[in-house]
């Protein structure tokens, strides 16, 4: 796994570059010992050079440490996760500021446990979600895959989610429990369900 490690600066402050590129060397040498990994530089508009440094390096997955309130911090200014994920053709990993004690837990633990992934039943790309479950099984998490949508269509949304776990989870992997919802308001019953699981990372 190749890494890079990313920030924004203000181009015409070059003592501010200079001090910023060493905190991220240190940084990088203490947290990416054992990856190959580079840091890196950028300036202007802040989703536009994170994407831009995303794509030119060919990386499979966008990494931001968030607020509580799923906004991303850059040069003082408030960058909403939504924004980046929405403009993003890579899947967008947020980590909120209170989760980031947990990696300091050490090399052999890990800061998820238990992973909630949603997926839409009629979207016809599969590969987000394949990519999502590729992901829990990196992490070694319990996952639960759920979908939500109107009572009628929990037998469909129970068979849809088998048929992803049949196609892309490992049965040998981590536990992982198929959870179709049925209510009327799709955007409510997903925040109960995370309310009632309990996951450290949804997807």
């Amino acid at each position: 796994t190749r890494v890079y490690v990313l920030s924004l600066v203000d181009k015409d402050d070059q003592d501010q570059q200079l001090s910023t590129r060493r905190k991220l060397e240190n940084v990088a040498c203490n947290a990416l010992s054992d990856f190959h990994h580079h840091t890196l530089i950028r300036w202007g508009n802040e989703i536009e050079a994170i994407l831009k440094t995303a794509v030119l390096h060919q990386c499979d997955l966008v990494m931001a440490v968030c607020t509580d309130q799923a906004a991303i911090t850059i040069n003082s200014k408030d960058v909403k996760v939504k924004s980046l994920a929405k403009r993003s053709p890579l899947p967008v990993l947020a980590i909120p500021e209170s989760r980031l004690e947990s990696f300091t837990s050490g090399p052999d633990k890990t800061p998820f446990s238990r992973t909630l992934i949603h997926v839409n039943p009629m979207e016809q790309n599969r590969l987000c979600t394949a990519f999502a479950l590729r992901c829990a099984r990196l992490l070694k998490t319990a996952t639960i895959l759920t979908s939500t949508g109107k009572p009628s269509d929990k037998p469909k949304h129970l068979a849809h989610l088998e048929f992803l776990r049949d196609r892309y989870w490992d049965p040998d992997s981590q536990s992982l429990m198929l959870l179709p919802r049925s209510d009327r308001n799709p955007g409510n019953n997903l925040l109960e369900t995370i309310s009632e699981t309990a996951p450290d990372l949804v997807m």
